[in-house]
């Protein structure tokens, strides 16, 4: 699949320790539509962001958040507590919802903060939907999500030469090819949750990632 424009979803998810609100406004911006995860609708009002949809089991949003949205008119997708799916999960299904008949390119902030189990498992909702082109993008890093099924390369800006730069693979069978980095390699293949692609630097202008096989979660430091 060649990257192409299309429709973005905003999922602003419900860490207790958020992105900066200024961020969150800026990512509403460019996207298509905005999904508050639960506690993510008190996020969004933070950055004076009106969210599209509200989306979850209302476990962690405060009272005066979901008020705020009622009179608004804020659409919701509310949810049991009791259930098999998370609430990003459930967002996902939302944002495929809100594209229509196109696959939606889907951004995340406010995902990474908290638990990390909470953590770890956003990052195993991400591989599910690789072929949505998953990015999560905070305040001290930018991760895309990459992998045959989805979106394959990632090519960094010439900002981010001196920067550190992490490669996880989450998926067995994960290939990866690195250029423009202090260690670059052709083809290697990266066991899952390898500590081996963690803490390279970007050396060149046009560094690049390509992702062969599996799936890859590429994080840029800032």
């Amino acid at each position: 699949m060649e990257e192409t424009e299309g429709f973005e979803v905003l999922l602003v998810g419900g860490s207790p320790q958020p992105s900066a609100p200024a961020l969150v406004a800026r990512l509403a911006q460019g996207a298509g539509a905005v999904v508050a995860v639960d506690r993510g609708l008190d996020w969004c009002w933070a950055a004076g962001v009106r969210p599209t949809l509200f989306c979850g089991d209302a476990d962690t949003v405060s009272p005066d958040a979901l008020a705020q949205a009622r009179a608004a008119g804020v659409g919701g997708d509310l949810h049991p507590r009791e259930k098999d799916e998370t609430d990003l999960e459930l967002a996902f299904r939302q944002a495929r919802l809100l594209a229509g008949a196109q696959a939606p390119r889907v951004t995340l902030s406010c995902v990474s903060g908290g638990r990390p189990d909470h953590a770890l498992a956003v990052f195993g909702v991400l591989a599910r939907h690789v072929e949505l082109w998953p990015r999560v993008v905070e305040d001290g890093f930018e991760c895309r999500v990459l992998g045959p099924r989805g979106r394959r390369s990632w090519e960094l800006p010439a900002t981010a030469c001196g920067k550190t730069f992490s490669a996880i693979a989450l998926a067995p069978g994960t290939e990866l090819g690195l250029e423009g980095f202090a260690w670059d390699y052709e083809r290697t293949e990266l066991g899952m949750l390898d500590d081996r692609g963690v803490s390279n630097v970007v050396r060149g202008a046009s560094a690049r990632l390509r992702c062969h096989g599996g799936c890859v979660a590429a994080f840029l430091f800032a």
